[in-house]
């Protein structure tokens, strides 16, 4: 069963209140819990399905008002078919629309401080409700329907109409089905797949006993182990195929698609409780004749057959009354998004059809409410018919054209990020202005990196980061204003970079180039210490994995705990049990994407670059809206492509960096300009990608540019600051050698630093570049503050440390830190660049 950070069961969270995780303020005071209460009674039932409702009361006890995130499991076998959200004294019903749609509707509305509500499927039976605003003392209503089977109903048959279809349920005691023991019972070769994740120990004992009382004594079956990887091993008996699943060790994430490749087509008895969660996207086994799902048995939901008839159908003989309900509709509706749940992406027109037609929500759609007509227009979603101005929206909805606004939307991203990019371009051309030299204090106390950070930079390339987004206009007005520049003219070009093949670039290849190019350069980076006791007992234990595995039982329901433990496995040359370590972060929240993200990140930090790209194709997946999904994964496959050779990861990259760029992406911050900020950065890099193929005579074609866009500019210093954490503000500090101190305060210093703009409200990235210099600076981290409205820990934030950036002589350093709450300092480390000789 997936593992959730706040995860509770329906039935006890109507006996019992529960919390959300406390955070800190900016103050460093610990807010106190929210607290859920909850009420669930039957609405209708038909002998064979009832209608259930739960209905939760959610009090926020703190001084600012903050959102809930609630994840809850319904019983086996039922689905959610409605939602509804207190709203000024009356609850409103949601609608169903794509499951993408409304999650960014009710991200943009929350941030525009309204009131919008969701209900979504994390995965099988978990679902999650997301409500916003709560306030203070303030109770606040939801409620989710369900519609579940009745265990020991009638075993009549029961005919019921919609008024357009009539439908027949019956129990199907009266089909014949071969049961799961009958199944284990003949299985006398193939693959037995077991799920050695860390959820998977809880339903172990249960598994063992189904192959313990119907399993042949002998046979010629592999025993495949899976997690996050995967091994085989052959048996030919019962007891000492049970003997050696006694004895695995539960640990790491899921990955069943990987375990039925490693399985290859033999007849596969698979064990698990999970769909997927380090995989790129769920697995088939559901359509392949040779799985059988042993795990789960038969769902309840399987004991009951529904079948629709047209209005001009002839029903069975018999069949004199029907009963005027929608119940068996919206049973029949569910059972038809179970049966085709693992091709839900390749149908998702049907099951939003089907959504909309009965109210049922699937792996694809939710539901969700909006306030106000104005929402429901802005965000494109079709109010409820019930709701008193449906009429209006479909009214102005046809007088709309969006084409239009597109355009005109696409051409001011253009603009904005021109102007941008001159602004990088005029600084390239002449660095040093005359300004005054102001300081922000981070320096003052922070230590010195420790010398066992001394380390000349590997051979990787490229550099990493992160987007913006969200709101707090308090800081936004606390933080000075930044000018944009005046746009010139474009000009269209396409190029193919092939051998030593010139392009419209080559006219800023100058003299300026080989300053860059010349010099020493030595980082030092302060090596993250959690200062845990968990990773003492891990370092001075003789066996450090079973020591690990000890902890873990303490510590294990923190996904903290396993960033820290892999990265000690890590640094100590253990990099097969460090990623299944990290893996487990995959299994708290399967649709958070700052968990893929931070797994990433810490995998790139080490070199993995196959797992980085799947947890961050993962994290794009599920935020295809922002553009910095693309830039992540286009980071990932340029530092991996260069390393290989890559052709396809290369071209991948550059495709991606452009999307990045030019692509006017949905998500929209209080700071519009904040959102630009992957849009330049990820320009920077498409720039200095190009040059590399270039320099390096690395064939590869490159996307079609705007002559105005290509610019060679390399760097002596490249550092690039990102994080995990929504609406948060964390700053890039940099003291120069001089002792000028380069930040949001003062982003161009007089020896030449510049600093990009301060993100205030999303994930970054800030950058301080540098064209030229020599000397130590030293690079601290500051976490400003937090305008998230869920209550939430510690921030993940990954510094990425360039020298001769954008040349063939580039390198890479990265350090993986955590802040622990707002004004939280943390020096990352040092570059010493020896001078030029004259």
């Amino acid at each position: 069963m997936t593992r959730a950070i706040a995860i509770a069961s329906l039935a006890a969270l109507a006996a019992n209140a529960q919390s959300i995780a406390p955070a800190q303020t900016a103050a460093g005071t610990p807010e106190v819990p929210v607290k859920i209460e909850s009420h669930t009674e039957e609405l209708e039932s038909n002998g064979l399905y009832r209608l259930m409702r739960t209905t939760f009361v959610f009090t926020n006890p703190n001084s600012r008002q903050i959102s809930a995130d609630l994840e809850f499991p319904v019983p086996e076998g039922a689905t959610v078919c409605g939602y509804a959200l207190e709203i000024n004294g009356n609850m409103v019903p949601g609608v169903i629309c794509p499951k993408e749609k409304a999650r960014v509707a009710f991200e943009s509305e929350k941030a525009r401080n309204v009131d919008p509500g969701i209900v979504e499927q994390v995965t099988r039976n978990i679902w999650r409700t997301r409500i916003f605003p709560l306030i203070k003392d303030t109770p606040r209503k939801a409620s989710v329907d369900y519609i579940e089977p009745v265990q020991n109903g009638a075993d009549s048959t029961i005919y019921e109409s919609d008024g357009e279809y009539i439908y027949a349920g019956v129990r199907s005691a009266n089909i014949s089905e071969i049961s799961l023991a009958e199944k284990i019972s003949a299985f006398k070769s193939g693959a037995i797949v077991w799920d050695a994740s860390s959820s998977a120990e809880s339903k172990a004992a249960l598994w063992q006993n189904m192959l313990a009382s119907s399993l042949p004594e002998n046979g010629d079956w592999q025993l495949v182990t899976f997690r996050n990887d995967a091994a085989r091993i052959s048996f030919t008996s019962k007891a000492d195929l049970l003997d050696a699943i006694s004895k695995i060790v539960y640990d790491g994430g899921t990955d069943i698609q990987l375990a039925l490749d490693f399985a290859g087509n033999v007849p596969t008895l698979l064990f698990t409780d999970e769909l997927d969660t380090l995989g790129l996207s769920a697995p088939d086994y559901e359509t392949r004749s040779n799985v059988i799902i042993a795990s789960r048995g038969e769902p309840a939901s399987r004991l009951i057959h529904v079948r629709r008839f047209a209005k001009d159908e002839k029903l069975p003989d018999g069949v004199t009354t029907v009963k005027d309900s929608k119940l068996l509709g919206i049973a029949w509706a569910a059972d038809r998004i179970k049966d085709l749940s693992s091709q839900a992406d390749a149908r998702k027109d049907e099951f939003l059809e089907l959504g909309r037609r009965y109210g049922v929500a699937s792996p694809v759609t939710s539901l969700i409410v909006l306030e106000t007509l104005d929402q429901y227009i802005r965000q494109k979603i079709e109010p409820p018919k019930t709701l008193s101005f449906h009429d209006d929206w479909v009214r102005q909805m046809s007088a709309r054209d969006d084409a239009i606004e597109r355009a005109k939307d696409d051409a001011e991203h253009k603009m904005e990020l021109l102007a941008l990019w001159n602004e990088r371009v005029q600084w390239w051309l002449n660095p040093i202005p005359k300004k005054p030299t102001p300081k922000s204090g981070v320096f003052d106390g922070l230590a010195a990196p420790a010398a066992a950070g001394d380390a000349r930079l590997s051979d990787n390339a490229v550099e990493i980061a992160e987007e913006a987004d969200a709101i707090d206009e308090e800081v936004v007005e606390e933080r000075s204003a930044r000018a944009g520049m005046p746009a010139p003219a474009m000009m269209r070009s396409a190029m193919t970079v092939s051998g030593a093949a010139t392009s419209p670039r080559a006219k800023n290849a100058s003299s300026n180039r080989a300053s860059a190019l010349t010099g020493g350069a030595t980082v030092k980076i302060a090596a993250w210490d959690p200062k845990a006791t968990y990773i003492d007992a891990i370092a001075k234990a003789d066996d450090h994995y079973q020591a690990y595995l000890q902890e873990k039982k303490t510590h294990g329901e923190a996904p903290a705990f396993y960033m820290d433990a892999a990265s000690w496995f890590f640094k100590h040359d253990s990099k097969a049990l460090a990623c299944r370590i990290i893996s487990n972060m995959a299994e708290f929240k399967l649709e958070d994407a700052a968990i893929w993200r931070s797994m990433a990140w810490r995998l790139r930090e080490a070199g993995e670059y196959p797992l980085a790209i799947r947890c961050l194709s993962k994290a794009r997946a599920l935020r295809p809206e922002e553009g910095r999904s693309c830039r992540d994964l286009a980071l990932v496959l340029a530092e991996s492509g260069k390393l290989t050779k890559s052709r396809f990861q290369i071209e991948a990259a550059l495709r991606l960096f452009k999307d990045a760029a030019f692509i006017n992406w949905q998500r929209r911050s209080a700071r519009r300009s904040n959102d630009r900020q992957v849009a330049i950065i990820a320009l920077e890099e498409l720039n200095a990608l190009i040059s590399w193929c270039r320099d390096s005579s690395f064939e590869a074609d490159i996307p079609e540019l705007d002559d105005v866009f290509l610019r060679d500019m390399p760097l002596k210093i490249r550092i690039v600051l990102s994080w995990d954490a929504d609406e948060t503000d964390i700053d890039i500090h940099v003291l120069e050698p001089d002792g000028e101190e380069a930040f949001y305060g003062h982003r161009r210093t007089s020896s030449g630093g510049f600093v990009s703009e301060d993100v205030t409200t999303g994930y970054g990235p800030e950058e301080y570049l540098r064209k030229e210099g020599s000397g130590t600076f030293k690079i601290a981290t500051n976490y400003f503050s937090s305008h998230q409205t869920a209550l939430t820990g510690a921030v993940t934030a990954t510094a990425t440390v360039y020298t001769d950036w954008g040349t063939k002589a580039e390198q890479m350093k990265i350090l993986t830190l955590r802040l622990d709450k707002p004004k939280d300092k943390q020096t990352i480390g040092e570059i010493n660049i020896e001078a030029q000789a004259e």
